[in-house]
C-alpha cells in the first residue's frame, strides 16, 4: 500500500542507520544487545556488529519476526502490568492493520506495505494524526503487525536531524509526558542537556519501561553528522493466543 501526496521534502537519512534503529526496536535484544544500546557507547557498538544487517536477517518471513519479539519481550518484560499502554494514540493488541489503513487514508500519508503485510512504513506523520495537537511532525512510524490476528504490536516514530536543543526539549517534553502517565522509568541513562548531547559521537539519553504487558522506550542519539536522531519505541508484552485445537 503506498499513499502520496504532496509533502516536504523528507529529511535525508542513510538507510544503513533507518533499518537498524528499526531493528533495535526488538531485534537487537536477540542478540542480548537491549542493555547496550541504552548506553551512550551502545549505538556505535550496535552500528560496529550489524551494520546495515538484520540480526533477525532480511528475509526473515512475518512469523520468524513476530517469533523473535515474542522471545524478547517474554525476556525483558516486567512482573507488573501497565498502568496504561500509551501508542501514539493507536491500542496495542486491539487496533487491527484495516483500521490503520483507514487511517493512512483519512490522513493520505505515503506509506510502505512490507513483509507479507505485517509491517508499515508511514513517512512525514503529522503530530496530530498522531494525537498531538501542534507536535512536530514525526519523520518515520513504523507498525508492526502479529501476522495471524493482524492486530497492532510493536510501534516505533523516529525524527532525525534535531539539534541538541530541540532533541533535549522534545525528549524532555515526552518524558514528563511518560513519567506522568507510566510513573518511575525501570531505568534510564544520560542527562538531558545540550552538554552530554554534543560530547560525544552516539552520546544517548534513554527512558526505558518494562511492564508485564507492555514495554516502552523513548531515546535520543547523536548521530555523527545527522545531528539528533529521537526514537519513541512502544511495543505489546504480551503473549500470542495459544492456538485453538483442530476439532
Amino acid at each position: 500500500m503506498s499513499i502520496t501526496v504532496a509533502k516536504p521534502v523528507a529529511k535525508k537519512r542513510p538507510t544503513w542507520l533507518r533499518v537498524s534503529l528499526w531493528v533495535a526496536g526488538f531485534s537487537a535484544v536477540v542478540t542480548g544487545l537491549i542493555g547496550l544500546m541504552h548506553t551512550p557507547t551502545g549505538m556505535a557498538a550496535y552500528i560496529k556488529v550489524f551494520g546495515n544487517r538484520c540480526p533477525v536477517g532480511g528475509g526473515a518471513s512475518a512469523a520468524q519476526v513476530e517469533n523473535a519479539r515474542l522471545s524478547v519481550v517474554r525476556t525483558v518484560r516486567g512482573t507488573r502490568p501497565a498502568p496504561s499502554r500509551p501508542a501514539f494514540g493507536f491500542r496495542l493488541d486491539v487496533s487491527t492493520r484495516a483500521e490503520v489503513d483507514a487511517w493512512i487514508a483519512n490522513h493520505s500519508l505515503d506509506c510502505t506495505d512490507r513483509r507479507e503485510h505485517s509491517l508499515l512504513i508511514c513517512r512525514a506523520v503529522p503530530g496530530p494524526a498522531l494525537g498531538r495537537a501542534g507536535g512536530a511532525s514525526i519523520d518515520e512510524v513504523t507498525f508492526a503487525f502479529a501476522p495471524v490476528t493482524t492486530k497492532l504490536v510493536n510501534i516505533t516514530g523516529v525524527r532525525y536531524q534535531l539539534s541538541a536543543a530541540d532533541a533535549v526539549a522534545q525528549t524532555s517534553a515526552l518524558k514528563t509526558e511518560m513519567q506522568a502517565t507510566l510513573g518511575t522509568p525501570t531505568r534510564s541513562a544520560g542527562e538531558l542537556d545540550e552538554a552530554h548531547m554534543t560530547a560525544t559521537a552516539y552520546a544517548t539519553v534513554a527512558v526505558v519501561y518494562e511492564f508485564s504487558d507492555y514495554i516502552a522506550e523513548l531515546t535520543a542519539t547523536n548521530i555523527p553528522g545527522s545531528g539528533v536522531l529521537l526514537r519513541e519505541h512502544y511495543m505489546s508484552a504480551v503473549d500470542a493466543p495459544a492456538p485453538v485445537a483442530a476439532r
